[in-house]
């Protein structure tokens, strides 16, 4: 499901964009859902719910969608990274 800001109820910027991100590589790689999710080893389901907004890129998933799909890993999920590198330091 989508996180909305407890204080405005809007969307976080980059939950929005992930999902306009990964739709538009999907269809310019003229892809279906089962197609693309098989490309980056997730179910069907899976892609559905990162295109949707319903879940968010997984940890575990993110360096996998990135390196498949040429779409940087702080563009998909940049509150992961940022959590990522400071954990790292």
């Amino acid at each position: 499901m989508l996180e909305t800001n407890r204080l405005t109820g809007e969307y976080p910027l980059w939950q929005l964009s992930t999902m306009d991100t990964l739709k538009a590589w999907r269809e310019a790689n003229d892809l279906t859902i089962p197609e693309a999710a098989t490309k980056v080893g997730a179910t069907r389901a899976t892609w559905w719910r990162w295109e949707n907004g319903v879940r968010p890129i997984g940890i575990d998933s993110l360096k996998t969608v990135s390196g498949v799909t040429g779409i940087p890993a702080s563009e998909l999920r940049p509150d992961l990274v940022e959590k990522m590198a400071g954990a790292a330091a």
